[in-house]
């Protein structure tokens, strides 16, 4: 699969997600794009406790507001469905440490990287998901080693692409 190409919009958006993850340790920001079009870029970042986008109180992940809007930008783009996903996200999606949720008429399971392969099983008609992250989750100074077997598996997914950006480019 094609690695993603930082260009136009794309790239002003990604360079701001990291801007912001390098002030705050914290922040967790994603970058989308559909079909490789830069008219078609959207950034979402983690909410705080008491957010109101995702249902179930809590914080909400970046990955969950994207997914949550999902929806809203198909209608917005009017199209049904992408051919192509790129997703940039500033820490690798978590295994287990967003909640389960009920949203869009779907149930969406604990984990962010959990959420994703629903999303993608969902949205059968992407033929292509290019999915890079700039850092690994992790607590503390630590990285889980469930963080790598759930990266592996949803690589394993059909149509799936994840990985960590340093392997694949020189820099931002």
């Amino acid at each position: 699969m094609a690695k993603i190409q930082l260009d136009g919009a794309l790239r002003d958006a990604v360079l701001n997600q990291v801007l912001y993850s390098i002030q705050d340790p914290n922040w967790v920001g994603v970058v989308s794009r559909w079909d490789e079009d830069n008219n078609l870029v959207w950034s979402d970042n983690s909410l705080a406790n008491g957010q109101q986008v995702v249902p179930g109180g809590g914080a909400a992940h970046a990955e969950e507001v994207m997914i949550r809007k999902w929806t809203e930008r198909l209608q917005q783009a009017r199209i049904a469905s992408p051919t192509i996903v790129e997703i940039f996200v500033t820490r690798s999606p978590c295994v287990d440490r967003s909640q389960a949720r009920q949203f869009m008429g779907t149930f969406w399971p604990v984990g962010c990287m959990n959420k994703l392969r629903a999303l993608i099983n969902i949205e059968s008609d992407v033929q292509d998901w290019r999915i890079a992250f700039l850092n690994y989750y992790q607590e503390g100074f630590v990285v889980d080693a469930k963080v790598y077997g759930s990266l592996a598996l949803l690589n394993k997914m059909e149509r799936v692409d994840i990985y960590w950006w340093r392997e694949r480019h020189d820099g931002i």
